[in-house]
């Protein structure tokens, strides 16, 4: 009986561990509107490295 409710016990732990892939989900979400900044400075850069070749 003990066992079963460690079982029992583990279930809910996978519950508020899905609660938290929610909260990941969330925060995912928001990295991808990052990753939309992230490609407007990989354009900018990509205009840095124009120059740099003409240096060389």
């Amino acid at each position: 009986m003990s066992g079963y409710g460690a079982i029992m016990g583990k279930d809910s732990a996978i519950i508020v561990f899905v609660g938290a892939i929610n909260s990941e989900k969330r925060a995912i979400e928001s990295t991808v509107g990052a990753i939309n900044l992230d490609k407007r400075a990989i354009e900018s850069t990509v205009g840095a490295i124009n120059p740099d070749t003409r240096a060389i």
